[in-house]
């Protein structure tokens, strides 16, 4: 099968990095085709890869070979190398923003040390989504809405992601936020960016005072993944033609039915698994890669 290997970083890549790349790749017994590369500009350039290998023991291989760099690497079928997206549909949590709320509301509750050992053990995919979300805001409960606001306040948005919601804009591509954490939260970060759409969980506050529970339906990994499916339905959108973004293990499901599944900073399951992974740029690494 044939590959395109796109590279991403933030700086400029030097001749002697790609020599390097090249023959850690070849090493492998993967061919590597110069005559395909795309024009190297802001980071970015794009490479052939030739080999009877699959997608994901391709993506490992460039996964060792960039090792040691400040590169991130995108395995895409050749036919797919073009990627003109319709929709971006991503996970809030140490994604869009750099933080878990939870284990931050915790933290004024002075509970923090075992709701943040729950949210790792749920991202690592040991435990229930649900079950866990429910276990971990019952610890919460008595916190007024005037104690949630500095946790607001506090959210710091990941590198690039403005710039990457402005540029999809500009491009007709849909942005979609669907989050395990909570409205209180998703709402102003969504209005502020102008996201698309955004999907979360409600926290129940009586007399401006949160109750411990989370009321409606809980957006967990068969939610996401049900709503790419269902945008894709409503719009017309071809599969190809998505991209889910998300580090958690509550986020593969959605990432494996996206045309284009990254692993964002993310846990050891969810890299394995992933189409692309991005361990070294923030967002932007996406719009480098798509060439806004």
């Amino acid at each position: 099968m044939n590959y395109c290997l796109w590279l991403v970083g933030s700086e400029d890549i030097a001749e002697p990095e790609f020599a390097l790349i090249k023959t850690k790749i070849t090493s492998t017994g993967i061919g590597w085709s110069d005559d395909n590369r795309a024009d190297f500009r802001a980071g970015r350039c794009a490479y052939k890869l030739v080999t009877s290998l699959e997608q994901q023991d391709v993506k490992e291989q460039v996964r060792v070979s960039l090792e040691g760099l400040a590169l991130d690497g995108f395995v895409i079928p050749w036919e797919q190398r073009m990627l003109k997206p319709e929709l971006i549909i991503m996970d809030m949590d140490s994604t869009l923003v750099q933080a878990e709320t939870i284990d931050q509301i915790a933290k004024h509750a002075g509970v923090m040390d075992k709701v943040s050992e729950i949210t790792e053990a749920a991202m690592r995919g040991e435990l229930d989504f649900k079950a866990s979300l429910k276990r971990r805001v019952s610890m919460l409960e008595g916190l007024t809405r005037d104690q949630l606001e500095p946790v607001h306040q506090s959210l710091p948005l990941t590198n690039g992601a403005r710039e990457l919601i402005q540029a999809a804009r500009k491009n007709n591509c849909m942005t979609v936020l669907v989050s395990g954490g909570f409205n209180y939260f998703a709402a102003p970060i969504v209005k502020d960016l102008g996201i698309d759409e955004y999907y979360a969980n409600e926290l129940e506050f009586e007399n401006e005072v949160l109750t411990g529970k989370v009321v409606g339906t809980i957006v967990d990994a068969e939610f996401k993944q049900d709503t790419l499916n269902r945008l894709i339905s409503e719009h017309g959108f071809s599969r190809a033609n998505t991209i889910a973004v998300g580090d958690g293990a509550n986020d593969l499901l959605m990432l494996g039915d996206a045309g284009l599944g990254i692993a964002f900073h993310g846990k050891p399951k969810v890299q394995h698994e992933a189409q692309a992974v991005i361990n070294h740029l923030g967002l932007d690494a996406i719009q480098l890669l798509l060439g806004w």
